[in-house]
């Protein structure tokens, strides 16, 4: 299990819903519900299935969305003390002094870096970095460029980015990302809000959007996670 994932389960674990059990003083509540547990495993295990509980750890999640910061520059700002800042985008062309120098910094922070770009697969390992976003979305043979990846990160977090069509889009969640990406932009929002729309309902991995520019609205989107730069990051903050 990833270390993105086990904190999506940490966080579903710490929702209201679980402390509201965990609280409740009556002895036959607490034996009447493990009872319940153990006769309808089966059927929860159907409910996860048909994404019942995915959709319970999404609505938990609706409280602030999960934003992933991208990071083009060795002098973007890096907003460190920002809980909810957990996983970074490092931009692989960028100097590798500087590069290296910024995974230090913020896997000692104990956050998520994930690289992104031409070189991110062959400084993965020696950078130490989480895993890597792979751009998919011209690719002509989506398994074999995501087995090649998965060759060379050695069980490290793997995110794609999908071409805007579903046929692209099924392909990739085939061979289990870690998470699947969709670029977006202001013009053309509604295919690809409708894209969107369609894999949240069917499938189970996370999804994220990434804005292509300034007039993109992210948070029409059902997704997990938001890729934004620091400057959009800073005005979206402001605005709230």
């Amino acid at each position: 299990m990833s270390r993105a994932t086990e904190r999506l389960f940490s966080f579903a674990a710490s929702s209201n819903f679980c402390r509201e059990i965990s609280s409740s003083s009556s002895a036959a509540a607490v034996v009447f519900f493990a009872s319940l547990i153990k006769i309808h495993f089966l059927l929860i295990l159907s409910a996860y299935n048909l994404g019942i509980i995915n959709k319970f750890f999404q609505a938990a999640k609706l409280i602030m969305p999960n934003f992933i910061l991208n990071i083009r520059s060795a002098e973007d700002e890096l907003f460190l003390s920002d809980s909810f800042l957990q996983c970074y985008l490092l931009n692989s062309e960028i100097e590798q002094n500087a590069l290296k120098c910024l995974c230090e910094k913020l896997l000692n922070a104990g956050k998520i870096v994930l690289l992104f770009g031409a070189r991110a697969l062959d400084l993965c390992a020696p950078l130490k970095a989480d895993g890597v976003l792979l751009d998919l979305s011209a690719s002509e043979n989506i398994k074999r460029d995501m087995a090649s990846a998965r060759s060379l990160i050695k069980g490290g977090i793997l995110g794609v980015v999908s071409r805007n069509r579903r046929h692209e889009a099924m392909i990739a969640s085939e061979n289990e990302p870690d998470f699947i990406v969709f670029k977006i932009w202001k013009d053309g929002s509604a295919q690809t809000l409708e894209l969107s729309k369609w894999y949240n309902e069917f499938f189970l991995l996370q999804q994220a959007v990434m804005p292509q520019d300034d007039r993109a609205d992210f948070e029409q989107y059902p997704s997990d996670m938001v890729i934004l730069t620091p400057q959009d990051y800073k005005i979206f903050v402001a605005k709230k």
